[in-house]
């Protein structure tokens, strides 16, 4: 098991569980019950988690990347555009 953290490389830090999907995706979207692991080859009905980064970073700047996905998902992803439609995407 690997005792770095994947973000910062830090091998000080205590490593914590980390969601694959942001916790507040996975709320936005309650039909998402089955996750398949392809390493374990099966399917769970809990939320993957990895043991994978340090709890600074986990708690610290990947806590600020999952609140901007969940900005990103609220503004682009919760209603799709009908077929045709022109969208203007801005990012930054």
């Amino acid at each position: 098991m690997a005792t770095v953290c994947a973000y910062c490389r830090s091998n000080t830090n205590k490593l914590t569980r980390e969601h694959i999907w942001p916790s507040c995706i996975i709320k936005r979207v309650p039909t998402y019950k089955a996750r398949y692991s392809e390493r374990a080859n099966k399917v769970f009905s809990g939320d993957l988690t990895v043991a994978d980064v340090c709890d600074q970073c986990n708690n610290g700047p990947l806590a600020h990347l999952d609140a901007y996905i969940c900005k990103v998902y609220d503004r682009w992803f919760v209603q799709f555009p009908e077929r045709g439609q022109w969208l203007d995407f801005d990012y930054d």
